[in-house]
Protein backbone atom coordinates (compact mmCIF):
# COMPACT_ATOMS: atom_id res chain seq x y z
CA UNK A 1 0.00 0.00 0.00
CA UNK A 2 0.92 3.26 -0.69
CA UNK A 3 1.76 6.26 1.42
CA UNK A 4 1.81 9.87 1.04
CA UNK A 5 3.79 13.45 1.77
CA UNK A 6 1.28 16.32 0.73
CA UNK A 7 2.83 19.24 0.48
CA UNK A 8 0.33 21.93 1.98
CA UNK A 9 0.09 25.18 3.60
CA UNK A 10 -1.94 25.81 6.64
CA UNK A 11 -5.06 25.43 5.79
CA UNK A 12 -5.16 23.72 2.71
CA UNK A 13 -7.27 20.15 2.20
CA UNK A 14 -5.71 17.01 1.22
CA UNK A 15 -8.66 16.72 -1.07
CA UNK A 16 -7.01 19.71 -3.50
CA UNK A 17 -4.35 18.02 -4.10
CA UNK A 18 -3.91 14.63 -6.95
CA UNK A 19 -1.48 12.39 -5.90
CA UNK A 20 0.50 12.79 -9.14
CA UNK A 21 1.14 16.63 -8.69
CA UNK A 22 4.14 18.23 -7.72
CA UNK A 23 3.29 18.88 -4.21
CA UNK A 24 2.35 14.65 -3.87
CA UNK A 25 5.40 12.28 -2.81
CA UNK A 26 4.66 8.87 -2.55
CA UNK A 27 6.42 6.03 -0.81
CA UNK A 28 5.24 2.72 1.06
CA UNK A 29 3.18 3.01 4.33
CA UNK A 30 6.70 1.62 6.17
CA UNK A 31 8.36 4.38 5.12
CA UNK A 32 6.24 7.05 5.33
CA UNK A 33 6.25 6.03 9.05
CA UNK A 34 10.09 5.99 9.47
CA UNK A 35 10.18 9.32 7.47
CA UNK A 36 7.78 10.94 10.16
CA UNK A 37 9.87 9.30 13.05
CA UNK A 38 13.29 10.68 11.28
CA UNK A 39 11.40 14.04 11.38
CA UNK A 40 10.24 14.27 14.96
CA UNK A 41 13.58 13.16 15.90
CA UNK A 42 15.70 16.09 13.93
CA UNK A 43 13.08 18.75 14.24
CA UNK A 44 13.70 21.98 16.29
CA UNK A 45 10.41 21.79 16.83
CA UNK A 46 8.66 20.10 20.22
CA UNK A 47 5.33 21.18 18.94
CA UNK A 48 6.34 19.24 15.45
CA UNK A 49 8.23 16.30 16.92
CA UNK A 50 4.95 15.84 18.84
CA UNK A 51 2.48 15.86 15.96
CA UNK A 52 5.32 14.24 14.07
CA UNK A 53 5.43 10.97 16.95
CA UNK A 54 1.28 11.13 17.19
CA UNK A 55 1.58 10.50 13.23
CA UNK A 56 3.76 7.45 13.66
CA UNK A 57 2.03 6.11 16.70
CA UNK A 58 -1.50 6.10 14.92
CA UNK A 59 0.37 4.65 11.46
CA UNK A 60 -0.89 7.01 9.60
CA UNK A 61 -0.51 6.59 5.94
CA UNK A 62 0.26 10.19 4.93
CA UNK A 63 2.03 13.01 6.16
CA UNK A 64 -0.19 16.27 5.37
CA UNK A 65 1.37 19.59 5.83
CA UNK A 66 -1.52 21.95 6.31
CA UNK A 67 -1.96 20.12 10.03
CA UNK A 68 1.18 22.16 11.07
CA UNK A 69 1.76 26.19 11.87
CA UNK A 70 4.29 27.95 9.58
CA UNK A 71 7.17 27.54 11.65
CA UNK A 72 6.53 23.87 12.00
CA UNK A 73 6.71 23.78 8.49
CA UNK A 74 9.93 25.36 7.99
CA UNK A 75 11.56 23.29 10.72
CA UNK A 76 10.01 20.55 8.79
CA UNK A 77 11.53 20.94 5.53
CA UNK A 78 15.12 21.80 7.02
CA UNK A 79 15.13 18.28 8.25
CA UNK A 80 14.14 17.41 4.45
CA UNK A 81 16.62 19.61 2.74
CA UNK A 82 19.42 19.64 5.08
CA UNK A 83 19.83 16.39 7.04
CA UNK A 84 17.92 13.73 4.74
CA UNK A 85 20.29 14.40 1.76
CA UNK A 86 23.30 12.67 4.57
CA UNK A 87 21.41 10.43 6.16
CA UNK A 88 19.71 8.23 3.38
CA UNK A 89 22.63 7.01 1.34
CA UNK A 90 24.36 6.50 5.01
CA UNK A 91 21.38 4.07 5.99
CA UNK A 92 21.08 2.18 3.08
CA UNK A 93 24.27 2.73 0.94
CA UNK A 94 23.28 -0.39 -0.97
CA UNK A 95 19.96 0.96 -1.99
CA UNK A 96 20.94 3.98 -4.48
CA UNK A 97 17.28 3.84 -5.81
CA UNK A 98 16.09 4.56 -2.21
CA UNK A 99 18.13 7.35 -2.23
CA UNK A 100 17.10 8.73 -5.44
CA UNK A 101 13.79 8.54 -4.13
CA UNK A 102 14.26 10.44 -1.24
CA UNK A 103 16.35 13.01 -3.27
CA UNK A 104 12.68 13.97 -4.81
CA UNK A 105 11.22 14.14 -1.89
CA UNK A 106 14.06 16.99 -1.08
CA UNK A 107 13.67 18.58 -4.75
CA UNK A 108 10.28 18.77 -4.45
CA UNK A 109 9.96 20.19 -0.55
CA UNK A 110 12.67 22.81 -1.20
CA UNK A 111 11.42 24.02 -4.44
CA UNK A 112 7.73 23.89 -3.02
CA UNK A 113 9.02 25.83 -0.04
CA UNK A 114 10.62 28.73 -2.07
CA UNK A 115 7.30 29.30 -3.92
CA UNK A 116 5.28 29.41 -0.42
CA UNK A 117 8.19 31.54 1.30
CA UNK A 118 7.96 28.58 3.65
CA UNK A 119 12.13 28.11 3.31
CA UNK A 120 14.22 28.21 6.25
CA UNK A 121 17.52 29.90 5.80
CA UNK A 122 20.74 27.76 4.49
CA UNK A 123 22.95 26.02 6.88
CA UNK A 124 25.95 26.96 7.92
CA UNK A 125 29.03 24.66 7.03
CA UNK A 126 29.60 23.66 10.06
CA UNK A 127 25.63 22.91 10.81
CA UNK A 128 26.04 21.13 7.57
CA UNK A 129 28.71 19.06 8.62
CA UNK A 130 27.66 17.66 11.96
CA UNK A 131 24.19 16.76 10.16
CA UNK A 132 25.11 13.01 11.49
CA UNK A 133 27.35 11.05 12.41
CA UNK A 134 30.32 9.15 9.36
CA UNK A 135 30.73 6.20 11.56
CA UNK A 136 28.43 3.94 10.04
CA UNK A 137 28.41 1.84 13.36
CA UNK A 138 25.56 4.01 14.43
CA UNK A 139 23.22 2.37 11.83
CA UNK A 140 23.42 -1.09 13.92
CA UNK A 141 22.63 0.53 16.97
CA UNK A 142 19.63 0.36 19.34
CA UNK A 143 17.34 1.76 20.81
CA UNK A 144 15.84 3.60 17.98
CA UNK A 145 16.53 7.06 19.71
CA UNK A 146 20.16 6.96 19.78
CA UNK A 147 22.50 10.31 21.09
CA UNK A 148 25.92 11.15 19.99
CA UNK A 149 28.56 13.29 21.03
CA UNK A 150 27.69 16.46 20.31
CA UNK A 151 23.82 16.39 21.17
CA UNK A 152 23.06 15.20 17.21
CA UNK A 153 20.09 12.73 17.63
CA UNK A 154 20.05 9.77 15.00
CA UNK A 155 16.96 7.57 14.33
CA UNK A 156 17.00 4.50 12.82
CA UNK A 157 13.53 2.67 12.75
CA UNK A 158 13.01 -0.49 12.05
CA UNK A 159 10.06 -3.11 11.98
CA UNK A 160 9.27 -6.83 11.54
CA UNK A 161 6.02 -7.92 11.81
CA UNK A 162 5.36 -11.86 12.81
CA UNK A 163 1.73 -13.07 12.08
CA UNK A 164 -0.54 -14.53 14.75
CA UNK A 165 -2.04 -18.12 14.18
CA UNK A 166 -3.03 -16.70 10.90
CA UNK A 167 -1.62 -14.02 8.47
CA UNK A 168 -5.52 -11.79 9.00
CA UNK A 169 -5.44 -12.52 12.63
CA UNK A 170 -4.67 -9.72 15.80
CA UNK A 171 -2.48 -11.89 17.63
CA UNK A 172 0.34 -10.89 15.47
CA UNK A 173 3.52 -9.81 17.15
CA UNK A 174 6.07 -6.89 16.20
CA UNK A 175 9.75 -6.25 16.50
CA UNK A 176 10.54 -2.56 16.69
CA UNK A 177 14.43 -1.75 16.37
CA UNK A 178 17.12 -0.39 14.23
CA UNK A 179 16.44 0.15 10.88
CA UNK A 180 19.74 -0.92 8.98
CA UNK A 181 20.13 -3.86 11.57
CA UNK A 182 16.66 -5.00 10.36
CA UNK A 183 17.14 -4.61 6.55
CA UNK A 184 20.66 -6.65 6.77
CA UNK A 185 18.86 -9.19 8.65
CA UNK A 186 16.31 -9.46 5.90
CA UNK A 187 18.74 -9.30 3.21
CA UNK A 188 20.61 -12.13 4.90
CA UNK A 189 17.03 -14.07 4.84
CA UNK A 190 16.44 -13.02 1.12
CA UNK A 191 19.53 -14.53 0.09
CA UNK A 192 19.09 -17.79 2.29
CA UNK A 193 15.48 -18.21 0.86
CA UNK A 194 15.12 -16.81 -2.31
CA UNK A 195 12.58 -16.93 -4.49
CA UNK A 196 9.26 -14.79 -4.06
CA UNK A 197 9.50 -14.34 -0.40
CA UNK A 198 13.26 -13.77 -1.21
CA UNK A 199 12.32 -10.44 -3.43
CA UNK A 200 9.84 -9.39 -0.15
CA UNK A 201 12.97 -8.89 1.84
CA UNK A 202 15.87 -7.75 -0.46
CA UNK A 203 13.89 -4.09 -0.94
CA UNK A 204 16.27 -2.54 1.37
CA UNK A 205 13.25 -0.87 2.96
CA UNK A 206 13.45 -1.13 6.95
CA UNK A 207 9.70 -2.37 7.38
CA UNK A 208 9.13 -5.99 6.95
CA UNK A 209 5.50 -8.12 7.21
CA UNK A 210 5.68 -11.76 7.00
CA UNK A 211 2.38 -11.94 6.54
CA UNK A 212 3.20 -11.73 2.92
CA UNK A 213 4.67 -14.90 2.90
CA UNK A 214 3.45 -18.37 1.98
CA UNK A 215 3.38 -21.47 4.84
CA UNK A 216 6.23 -23.44 3.54
CA UNK A 217 8.41 -20.30 2.96
CA UNK A 218 7.37 -18.89 6.34
CA UNK A 219 9.24 -21.86 7.61
CA UNK A 220 12.17 -21.26 6.04
CA UNK A 221 12.11 -17.35 7.09
CA UNK A 222 11.69 -18.11 10.63
CA UNK A 223 14.35 -20.29 10.52
CA UNK A 224 16.77 -18.21 9.64
CA UNK A 225 15.71 -15.42 11.68
CA UNK A 226 16.24 -18.29 14.55
CA UNK A 227 19.35 -19.94 13.66
CA UNK A 228 21.61 -18.25 11.39
CA UNK A 229 20.82 -14.40 11.97
CA UNK A 230 21.89 -14.42 15.62
CA UNK A 231 25.63 -16.39 15.07
CA UNK A 232 26.31 -14.29 11.50
CA UNK A 233 25.20 -10.82 13.62
CA UNK A 234 27.92 -12.57 16.52
CA UNK A 235 30.44 -13.11 13.80
CA UNK A 236 29.78 -9.67 12.07
CA UNK A 237 30.08 -7.85 14.86
CA UNK A 238 31.71 -9.58 18.35
CA UNK A 239 31.40 -8.11 21.16
CA UNK A 240 28.86 -5.58 20.74
CA UNK A 241 26.16 -5.90 23.40
CA UNK A 242 23.73 -3.93 22.23
CA UNK A 243 23.72 -5.36 18.77
CA UNK A 244 23.17 -8.85 19.83
CA UNK A 245 20.69 -7.86 22.49
CA UNK A 246 18.49 -6.56 19.66
CA UNK A 247 19.33 -9.68 17.41
CA UNK A 248 18.29 -11.70 20.07
CA UNK A 249 15.06 -9.85 20.65
CA UNK A 250 14.50 -10.78 16.75
CA UNK A 251 14.97 -14.33 16.89
CA UNK A 252 13.18 -14.53 19.93
CA UNK A 253 9.68 -12.86 18.75
CA UNK A 254 10.34 -15.68 15.48
CA UNK A 255 10.54 -18.07 17.87
CA UNK A 256 7.15 -17.33 19.76
CA UNK A 257 6.11 -16.85 16.04
CA UNK A 258 7.03 -20.43 14.93
CA UNK A 259 5.84 -22.19 18.27
CA UNK A 260 2.27 -20.31 17.79
CA UNK A 261 2.02 -21.50 13.91
CA UNK A 262 3.03 -24.90 15.12
CA UNK A 263 5.99 -24.53 12.82
CA UNK A 264 8.94 -25.38 15.56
Amino acid sequence: MSGYVFLQRPGEMSADHHVDDAKTWDASNGVIEWLMRFLANHVDSATAAAKLREAADHELQWLALDGYTEDEIRAIVRVIRDVLPVAVPEMWPDNPSMAEHAMDLVARTTAWARAEALEPPPPSPEAAAAVCPRDPAWRFLPPVDTEFPGGRRMTSTGRVVFPGRSPSSVDSVRWDGSGALAEWAMRLVAAQVGGRSGELFGSGIPFYSLADVGEDDLAKVLAVIIDVVPVAAAERWPGQAEIAANVADLAAKATDCARLRGLR
